[in-house]
């Protein structure tokens, strides 16, 4: 398995694994359909022949045998090869008694469709197939095909072939959508992943020079222009405040909470004394992409204190709700009159909070000293994406899957003539016949026109036709000489060709809801059929029952935990990639500061110091050369007084 740590939603949860599962719950299911018809003719026959028990029971073991550990990287090859060693043993030994060898071989192929490769699929349909005709010509079935074995050889072909067909189409094109979708979903995640990236490292960079260009080049540039006699504590005062910026931006913090964030700010601004009052559910955990920029904040407004109130102490209070509220108060002499703009708001602390999606706002205290309130979110603003590959979207793109689940209806028009005549009244055969063609057309309507037509009332109006066949069938007065037509209405309408108006639906209770509909009422034909020639009724439709119960659970199962699984891989996916973003923006303004070469901070710290005399004949021409090498490294377009600076090179050359 991939490290959840670092590999993308599908690679932590493959829906071709879940749908590999899937599909080998499917082959279980099959097993009781195959052996049990076998077994309950032997339990109502009146030989109790010992061999007949040996016969059946060989395949049966095998078929067990394949349910092993051991054995499962061929499992399904061995129940497969069960099962066609059923249906040939059925055929090789006469005195069996008569066994539905068609539903068991349809079962057979459903198993293998689902497991095996197209090829292996194909042999097995072909074998099958051949059973079963074979198998119908040459055994008296309980059940007459309208007195003519060759509509039963039809029957026995079509079933196998057309039906067994469609469900390989329909299967193999979902195998290739969801591939696709896999590696066009991987791809998104990946080009996500370097997005966020870029994004994070651009956000940063961007941040880094915007604040740089605020100080310690604008700075430089001053310096450059030459420092007037009554300026002087000015300039040491804003480069000793460019060193503390430049320290700030090489010592990013990280995930932190909120009293290590005032800890951080009241270290860098030492001239103050900060008072504190943060509650223990107050000191939230905050992200480093807002940590920095609320300690920069609070670091700008503290320094504000420092060089507009007068005095030496400030105190901040902090209350964390829906945002995080920082308050910072002193009692110096207050804003003056238009003076807000002024206090270090306007490109240093609202610039810093709005890229975060927060707000600085300062104001005059009625008593004296200034209030400066800032807040900040608790989390990232980013949207959390959500790529949502969903199952119903991969069956959505596939026409070929949806033409194929109507293999089965092809078995049902070919029948259809002789089923309708055999009802005896015009009338109900009619009616039959009207109901049959609707619902197959109305089928071919939802597979082709899927995302262009109302899905869910066509939906309705499959089932509804589907329901009016078997209860306009049950008031025809049914006998045990047209009962085929019965069995061959339960094949051709339920099963194979309910599968698609269950695939429009979603959710288990719709699709539960749509069994127990087809079920409820395909059992009216049953029991408006005689008693005596109810047995292979019955199992019928147990067959298509089970069937569609399995079809309609096992689908809502792959997508609902696929769908679980994938939104929780995601939300650790996109929580790495946060973590993973915001260490790249850190790396990002890290190295962004590092552009203030050494030689730029020797010169601020020592003209902030006083080692540096401002008066001296080349801090002009250095810090023109400096200031010029920072624009060009940060890639920032060059300055009107570029010709100071080459003179300045000059001059320091």
């Amino acid at each position: 398995m991939p490290d959840h740590s670092t590999a993308t939603p599908l690679q932590q949860v493959s829906l071709s694994r879940l749908m590999r599962v899937a599909a080998l719950i499917a082959l279980t299911v099959t097993g009781p359909v195959i052996f049990l018809p076998a077994v309950a003719a032997l339990l109502l026959s009146d030989t109790g022949d010992p061999w007949h028990w040996i016969v059946i029971g060989i395949p049966l073991a095998v078929w067990l045998v394949g349910l092993t550990p051991a054995l499962a990287s061929q499992r399904a090859r061995v129940q497969t090869s069960a099962g066609l060693l059923l249906i040939v043993a059925a055929l090789a030994v006469p005195s069996l008694p008569w066994i539905p060898v068609t539903i068991s071989g349809f079962a057979v192929i459903v198993g293998a469709v689902f497991t095996l490769s197209t090829r292996s699929v194909i042999i097995v349909i072909a074998l099958a197939s051949a059973v079963s005709i074979t198998y119908t010509v040459t055994r008296d079935s309980p059940f007459a095909y309208a007195g003519s074995t060759w509509w039963a050889v039809i029957g026995a072909a079509l079933i196998n072939v057309a039906a067994g067909g469609g469900l390989l189409i329909a299967w193999r094109s979902w195998q290739h959508q969801v591939a696709q979708a896999e590696r066009e979903y991987d791809e998104v995640n990946r080009a996500t992943e370097e997005r966020r990236r870029d994004e994070a490292r651009s956000s940063a960079t961007a941040a880094a020079t915007r604040r740089i260009h605020e100080t310690a080049l604008n700075t430089l540039t001053a310096l450059s222009m030459g420092v007037s006699d009554d300026r002087d504590d000015a300039a040491r005062a804003a480069c000793r405040h460019d060193l503390e910026q430049a320290a700030m931006g090489l010592d990013l913090m990280p995930d932190s909470r909120v009293s290590m964030i005032l800890t951080e700010a009241s270290r860098v601004v030492e001239r103050v004394t900060v008072t504190s009052t943060v509650s223990a559910a107050d000191d939230v955990l905050v992200p480093a992409s807002i940590a920095n920029p609320l300690r920069d904040a609070v670091v700008e407004a503290l320094r504000n204190v420092a060089r507009h109130s007068g005095v030496d102490e400030a105190r901040i209070s902090v209350v964390t709700d829906a945002v995080i509220t920082i308050e910072v108060v002193d009692d110096g002499v207050g804003l003056a009159e238009g003076a807000i703009e002024r206090f270090g708001l306007r490109n240093t602390i609202r610039s810093t909070l709005a890229a975060i999606g927060g707000s600085a706002t300062a104001q005059r205290r009625p008593g004296g000293g200034t209030s400066v309130i800032l807040t900040a979110p608790r989390e990232s603003t980013r949207p959390r994406q959500h790529l949502g590959l969903r199952t119903l979207r991969i069956v959505d793109s596939s026409p070929w899957a949806r033409i194929g689940l109507m293999g089965t209806s092809v078995y049902m028009l070919a029948l259809l003539a002789p089923v309708a005549t055999s009802l005896g009244s015009p009338l109900v055969s009619a009616l039959v016949s009207a109901l049959v063609i609707g619902y197959v057309a109305a089928l071919a309507a939802l597979a082709v026109g899927w995302q262009r037509i109302p899905r869910g009332l066509l939906t309705v109006v499959c089932l509804t036709l589907l329901i009016a066949t078997f209860l306009i069938t049950a008031s025809g007065g049914l006998t045990c000489t047209n009962s085929w037509a019965t069995l061959v209405l339960l094949t051709g309408m339920t099963g194979g060709a309910a599968l698609l108006p269950l695939l429009a639906l979603t959710g288990w209770l719709t699709r539960g809801a749509a069994v127990l509909a087809v079920a409820a009422s395909s059992v009216t034909v049953i029991l408006a059929t005689p008693a005596e020639c109810r047995e292979l009724l019955w199992l019928q439709w147990g067959v298509t029952t089970a069937y569609l119960a399995a079809f309609a659970l096992g689908l809502t199962w792959v997508e609902e935990v696929f769908e679980r699984q994938r939104d929780a891989a995601q939300a650790r996916w996109l929580e790495v990639l946060e973590a993973e973003a915001a260490a790249e923006a850190r790396r990002a303004a890290t190295s962004t500061w590092g552009e203030l070469s050494p030689q730029a901070l020797d010169l601020l710290e020592g003209i902030a110091d006083g080692s540096v005399d401002l008066r001296s004949p080349d801090v002009s021409a250095r810090a023109a050369a400096e200031a010029d090498a920072l624009r060009t490294a940060l890639g920032l377009s060059p300055a009107p007084g570029q010709a100071v600076a080459a003179l300045a090179r000059r001059l320091v050359r």
